[in-house]
């Protein structure tokens, strides 16, 4: 009986870790999602539209302070 009792014993051991191993990289899969998801927000909001450049007063602005020719 007690060699039952240590061998219930190793196998409770061997599924509490495998449990902890399981939620650990469940976890560390979550960060990286999340720091996976702020990147690509970041990078979103980053991209400038088309209607945003012909908006923005200071591309006009920026042509008129650097004419091409040299008169």
């Amino acid at each position: 009986m007690f060699g039952y009792e240590l061998q219930q014993a190793r196998r409770d051991e061997l599924q509490r870790t495998a449990d902890e191993w399981r939620l650990a990289q469940q976890a560390k899969a979550a960060r990286a999602e999340q720091r996976a998801a702020a990147r690509r927000s970041a990078a979103r909001s980053a991209v400038r539209t088309d209607a945003e450049a012909a908006e923005s007063p200071a591309r006009g602005r920026r042509h008129s302070l650097r004419p091409h020719s040299a008169a």
